[in-house]
């Protein structure tokens, strides 16, 4: 098996613990756009143009509510300056990349991501599987959080307001977070 391969499947075996949790997010989000009023169409092109659950939730109540729209615009930006900061702890591993696969590795970079990029590379020199190994990374949790997301698109009409979903957002961080602490200092 190649380098590439070998990183990239390393990755996925990494990120593997955090996809449920990842898929949990994105199915409240999903649920959470379908009950503030968006149509089908408008949630799913919400879920993959911005790959921001916080942002989506922040975004939400504002465009319930009808506020202007560049008020909507400035709160997901400001809730995603976190991403200012992705982008200068992963920019020295990958300086030597063009532009526009630097952007595309930021859009698709979250939290999760991130953190166990950094726990596995934590000096920002070279190395040629570095690559391959945020992609493995970055696909299967782009894939589950549309996974979850869409499931929750189509079933967030078909539950009932009763069922008081408010702790689910909590239930899902929790999933994502606790594979995450390896130590007593996690």
């Amino acid at each position: 098996m190649s380098l590439a391969r070998t990183a990239f499947f390393q990755a996925y075996k990494i990120a593997l613990p955090t996809l449920f949790g990842m898929a949990a997010w994105g199915l409240v989000v999903g649920v959470a756009m379908i009950k503030v009023g968006l149509s089908i169409p408008l949630a799913l092109g919400m879920t993959l143009l911005v790959y921001a659950g916080s942002a989506q939730l922040a975004a939400l109540p504002l465009i319930a509510a009808q506020v202007p729209a560049l008020v909507i615009f400035a709160t997901a930006l400001v809730v995603n300056l976190r991403f200012v900061i992705f982008s200068a702890i992963l920019a020295p591993h990958f300086a030597y990349l063009g532009w526009a696969k630097r952007a595309l590795l930021g859009f698709f970079s979250g939290d999760i991501t991130v953190v166990l990029f950094i726990q596995k590379y934590p000096d920002p020199a070279y190395q040629a599987e570095k690559l391959p190994f945020l992609s493995g990374l970055l696909i299967p949790s782009w894939f589950a959080w549309q996974i979850g997301s869409v499931i929750g698109i189509f079933l967030g009409s078909q539950i009932p307001p009763s069922w008081g979903l408010g702790f689910a957002g909590t239930l899902a961080i929790l999933c994502i977070c606790l594979p995450l602490m390896q130590n007593r200092a996690a």
